[in-house]
């Protein structure tokens, strides 16, 4: 009962305190270098179009990649760790 409440827990907690902030980081500076980058050299109509699919694609890829290895990670190690201590 103890580990499966805190390990619940730690996990719903950890997960949207890592998907919030992580994605607000990647969207940010993403989309900072993409639209600077893009404006450069394309300059007109190619630039929303740019903006909203790479920006689209890389929200998507990468926030797929941080919520599933980094929480993966933290449910391991937080379950290990709650484990160890109740125990």
């Amino acid at each position: 009962m103890i580990q499966n409440d805190a390990n619940n827990t730690n996990q719903n907690d950890a997960n949207n305190m890592i998907q919030n902030d992580a994605n607000n980081m990647i969207q940010n500076d993403a989309n900072n270098t993409i639209q600077n980058d893009a404006y450069n050299t394309i300059q007109n109509d190619a630039n929303s179009t740019i903006q909203n699919d790479i920006n689209s694609m890389i929200q998507n890829d990468a926030n797929n990649m941080i919520q599933n290895d980094v929480i993966s990670t933290i449910q391991n190690d937080a379950n290990n760790m709650i484990q160890n201590d109740v125990n």
